[in-house]
């Protein structure tokens, strides 16, 4: 049995949601940010692909319209695009900084050196990034669109075209011969084509950042027009936080959950925002429960959630004095649910973003109790949202841990850590990771039942938060030069947004 577990942890599987709930936070963000992605970090390839499209398609078909399409030669030419740009990104970054987010950084690496060191290098034969990253982006501000019928993969809007004319007259004939042949990348190509594809703000036109300002702005019609709409709001909202106080995106999404529990809600597109911030932190709560359940088995041995938590409890008083934890007071496990909420501050790691290293690297018994604290507080701080409705989006975790904890106020930490672990951590883990197993994904567990007992695959675990996408929204808004970037984060920029 243990051998036959084990076996397919030869390849261990790197899927970040091993218990199905970060799902929930990233679809209420998805609707705020008008199709930007956890991967899609840059504005300027928005512009270069949309070119890119409508370059190819006017090189290869009679008036871009009739000819032979080669998915073959389209796929080589993006993939070229896409070298070209990190190349003049990369010349470029000892003047303006900002290398994140570009395309084949890790994968093109040794070419970059190789076109440093002796003036040319030949794109490698791999798969473009840049059409699956920014495609469904480009698509959300109406630059692209879907071409159903056609073997065409996709065409220009009307807005669209009007970026490949800002940006053709100014790409010559030696780039362009680039990137339609299979030749090495040199140099003065390189150079030639630095002002159109790199990616840093000071190197972009006013004329096509004025367009990708109006591609963002334009409100859209039909299904899409309400998330555009809550997308418009949520800059808006970003520059006036960003006017008061340049910060980064953990620190605004921190700062606004804390206003909003210690104020209530504004009635507009910052609850939502609120509410995402909420849900993360609760996910990471779930996260490090999975954690300190899987490095108890792993170090103690296989046994029951009950076991594990009688010896986390044992563990946890008898380092109370001297142990490491996060905990604002001094609790023991026999302490009930209640005594815990008055005991512990209103703004228990309310107005900062979580140390989520700190918390992390705790092990035991503390951890436990910190977890079970942290819980409690999330659950204590969102009352009055959930109430009003303003926290209404809740996933099925979120729903357990509220329920367990307003039930327990005269339950022991002791028995309520029990039904979290079994709620939040054990269930929810066990589903996703056996569905994913039965759709043919290879085998992420880090326990499984036999009867009471949960025996380990020695697989360790670490929680962590879904990435924010507003990150991203701000480092677009950089690229377009509406925010600037400072020491301490972002600040209104030198482009008037609206």
């Amino acid at each position: 049995m243990q051998s036959f577990w084990n076996s397919p942890l030869a390849v261990e599987i790197k899927g970040l949601d091993v218990l199905g709930v970060r799902g929930h936070d990233q679809a209420i963000e998805a609707q705020l940010v008008n199709g930007i992605t956890t991967v899609s970090i840059r504005a300027r390839y928005y512009s270069i692909l949309t070119w890119a499209v409508g370059a190819f398609l006017k090189r290869n078909l009679d008036d871009g319209k009739t000819g032979h399409f080669s998915n073959a030669s389209f796929q080589s030419f993006l993939r070229r695009v896409e070298f070209l740009t990190l190349a003049c990104t990369n010349a470029d970054v000892s003047d303006y900084g900002q290398l994140n987010g570009v395309l084949g950084t890790e994968l093109f690496a040794k070419e970059m050196a190789q076109l440093q060191a002796t003036g040319a290098a030949q794109v490698p034969d791999v798969r473009s990034a840049i059409l699956l990253t920014y495609y469904g982006p480009c698509r959300a501000i109406g630059l692209l669109q879907d071409h159903p019928g056609s073997v065409l993969p996709c065409a220009l809007t009307e807005l669209g075209r009007r970026i490949l004319n800002a940006r053709e007259p100014g790409i010559n004939e030696t780039v362009l011969d680039f990137l339609m042949s299979g030749g090495p990348l040199t140099i003065p190509v390189r150079d030639e084509g630095k002002q159109w594809f790199s990616l840093h703000a000071e190197t972009m036109p006013a004329s096509e950042r004025s367009l990708l300002l109006e591609a963002f702005r334009t409100r859209r019609e039909g299904a899409s027009d309400e998330n555009h709409r809550k997308f418009l709001e949520s800059v808006s909202w970003i520059l006036t936080e960003l006017e008061a106080d340049a910060t980064s995106a953990e620190w605004l999404l921190a700062r606004n959950y804390a206003a909003k529990v210690e104020s209530g809600p504004d009635g507009d597109v910052s609850d939502i925002w609120a509410e995402y911030e909420w849900q993360r932190r609760c996910h990471f709560a779930f996260e490090w429960l999975l954690a300190i359940l899987s490095g108890a088995l792993n170090s103690q041995g296989d046994s029951s959630v009950g076991q594990v938590v009688d010896r986390l409890m044992v563990d946890a008083d008898r380092r109370l004095d001297g142990g490491s934890s996060l905990l604002p007071i001094k609790i023991t496990s026999t302490k009930t649910i209640g005594m815990l909420k008055t005991l512990t501050p209103a703004n228990y790691l309310l107005d900062e973003p979580l140390p989520t290293r700190s918390m992390s690297a705790m092990r035991g018994g503390t951890a436990a109790l910190s977890a079970v604290t942290f819980l409690a507080a999330l659950v204590t701080q969102s009352e009055s949202l959930r109430t009003q409705g303003v926290f209404s989006r809740a996933g099925f975790c979120c729903q357990s841990a509220v329920r367990i904890i307003e039930q327990a106020e005269d339950r022991t930490i002791a028995h309520t850590l029990k039904e979290l672990l079994i709620a939040c951590a054990v269930v929810p883990h066990l589903r996703t990771t056996l569905r994913k197993m039965g759709s043919g994904q290879g085998c992420s567990l880090r326990f499984f039942p036999d009867g009471e007992i949960l025996r380990s695959t020695a697989v360790p675990m670490a929680p962590g938060r879904s990435a924010t996408r507003m990150s991203n929204v701000l480092g677009i808004l950089r690229d377009i030069s509406v925010l600037q970037a400072k020491d301490d984060g972002y600040a209104p920029g030198i482009v008037v947004f609206e």
